[in-house]
């Protein structure tokens, strides 16, 4: 009987690593066919891209910039890699990975002054979970990004698509219609044009030290590679003080590193122009875009140096 229990557990645990292998490989390869809006641009920026001018951030960089607008009346191609809710520690996978393959001539990596949400442990960044196995660069970020027993988990061959499958599945029955170039405008909608900060909203405690270590690591990747690189702060409506503190400490940051940075926070006033407090309307990412080609192709010393606080753009 005692030999019976063992053998009995021994199969039981065999029959659930093979049921976990064979699952997670099932999963992974619809992952490489999926659709999803999400996948396919990680995709796309992990192992395709060929642009010259690449944008990086979160969602406002995906909401932010239309590449076709950027390098109208250019030979230079474009692509947004922006991608909602993902920190920094993404945009450097993505540079990491691009720089694998080629080098674009411009980097446009769009920074929100808000830190506010950046904790030790980022539950975003499990969109790399299906990387762990196969980047050591991803596989650091995840380990010092998640919880204690984070390694465990991943022995596991289904583990790294925890949460995907209803995204997976949904990819094959609808697909939806949006620009080659990655660009996805901001839903329909307007903020009030009296909106103000909510006195009970989490304090701004600067940039985290990671974030910053982040931050850090990407500028000197660009700069071992010869790739330009500018900090953007896009718009956003009402900046409140701790927003324009933290722009101040990018500006001191970009100082330090020798980086360039264009901080267009305060530059449009008009509540039009804007989906939310952090978000521009597609009108106002037009006009965005129109900004940050022009400040590109002029080359103004001003623009580079931060001193856009005191514009304003009014419909």
């Amino acid at each position: 009987m005692k030999y019976q229990i063992i053998y009995r557990s021994i199969f039981f645990v065999l029959l659930v690593i093979f049921c976990d292998w064979l699952v997670g490989t099932t999963v992974a390869h619809f992952y490489r066919k999926s659709r999803d809006i999400t996948i396919s641009k990680i995709r796309y920026t992990f192992f395709d891209t060929s642009e010259d001018v690449l944008i990086l951030g979160s969602s406002r960089a995906q909401h932010h910039y239309n590449p076709e607008t950027l390098v109208q009346g250019t030979q230079f191609t474009c692509f947004n890699g922006g991608l909602g809710g993902q920190p920094l520690a993404f945009s450097l996978v993505q540079l990491s990975k691009t720089f694998e393959r080629y080098k674009p001539k411009l980097i446009l990596l769009d920074v929100t002054p808000d830190f506010r949400w950046d904790r030790d442990s980022d539950p975003r960044l499990k969109v790399l979970g299906p990387f762990y196995r196969t980047d050591t660069l991803v596989k650091r970020i995840l380990l010092d990004n998640g919880p204690r027993f984070e390694r465990l988990k991943y022995l596991s061959s289904t583990f790294p698509y925890n949460g995907m499958l209803a995204d997976l599945v949904l990819a094959y029955l609808y697909v939806p219609n949006v620009s080659a170039s990655g660009y996805i405008p901001s839903p329909d909608g307007l903020i009030e044009s009296d909106w103000q900060m909510h006195e009970n909203e989490p304090d701004y405690q600067g940039i985290p030290d990671k974030q910053r270590f982040y931050l850090k690591t990407i500028v000197e990747l660009c700069k071992n590679e010869g790739v330009d690189l500018w900090i953007v702060i896009s718009p956003l409506y009402n900046t409140t003080e701790g927003e324009k503190e933290i722009s101040g400490q990018l500006a001191d940051f970009a100082s330090e590193h020798k980086v360039k940075l264009m901080n267009f926070s305060q530059v449009l006033t008009d509540h039009s122009f804007f989906k939310d407090h952090l978000h521009l309307s597609t009108a106002g990412a037009d006009v965005f875009t129109s900004m940050v080609r022009d400040s590109i192709s002029a080359g103004k010393e001003s623009l580079i140096n931060n001193n856009l606080e005191d514009m304003s753009f009014v419909n």
